[in-house]
């Protein structure tokens, strides 16, 4: 099983960059896997392991536990910047999210699946899973929803999942459920965030090509 940063460590990197630059050396090569196998190159691969970090940098002041260990908090940063940078690669439909890659799409579902199975109240593993599943091009989209609803379930405020939910129904059309989750961020995001931002880019780009 893989260790994780004691709190103590994380509590200090709030406000040390050594302490930061530790936690950086204890979870970049999961990271990277992670990243890994939702680019298209190890270019991009290390630049979005470079932007997860870099944002996680700026938001670790609000970082909360919330039962979850540090790693699934990286993983939703690191999930959210790519699927930023698939939405950014204009020539790919936002179905697919990105290019395909096979096994490896399989294989983070399968290690997403397996982490889902030792820690099944975890939120963000249920995202998580649905969105490793959804970047794979799965035709099970019963599955996709059932994990986005669960997480959900489990934490209603979780804006990743609010935000890739309302994705998921563009898939298959349905504007209406996507706005949902377009009003409930809204309603989470009081101030604005990135979630509500890019959904919002997402129903305007579809309702676009409806036209």
């Amino acid at each position: 099983m893989r260790s994780e940063a004691e709190p103590a460590l994380i509590a200090q990197a709030r406000h040390d960059r050594a302490a930061f630059a530790a936690l950086y050396d204890l979870y970049v090569t999961r990271v990277y896997a992670f990243c890994a196998v939702h680019s298209t190159s190890r270019e991009d691969a290390e630049d979005l392991t470079a932007q997860t970090f870099e944002r996680a940098l700026h938001a670790i002041s609000h970082y909360e536990e919330r039962g979850q260990p540090f790693s699934a908090w990286l993983l939703r940063i690191a999930a959210h910047a790519a699927a930023n940078h698939a939405r950014r690669a204009t020539t790919v439909p936002l179905h697919s999210e990105g290019p395909s890659h096979g096994g490896d799409d399989g294989a983070a579902a399968a290690a997403m699946q397996a982490a889902l199975a030792k820690d099944p109240s975890n939120a963000d593993f249920h995202s998580l899973y649905a969105y490793s599943l959804r970047k794979g091009g799965t035709s099970d989209m019963d599955l996709v929803f059932k994990h986005y609803n669960e997480a959900l379930r489990l934490d209603p405020r979780h804006k990743g999942a609010h935000e890739y939910l309302g994705e998921a129904y563009l898939m298959v059309g349905n504007v209406a459920k996507a706005k949902e989750h377009l009003g409930a961020l809204d309603k989470l995001c009081f101030f604005g965030c990135s979630e509500y931002s890019d959904l919002k880019r997402a129903i305007s780009e579809h309702e676009a090509k409806a036209k």
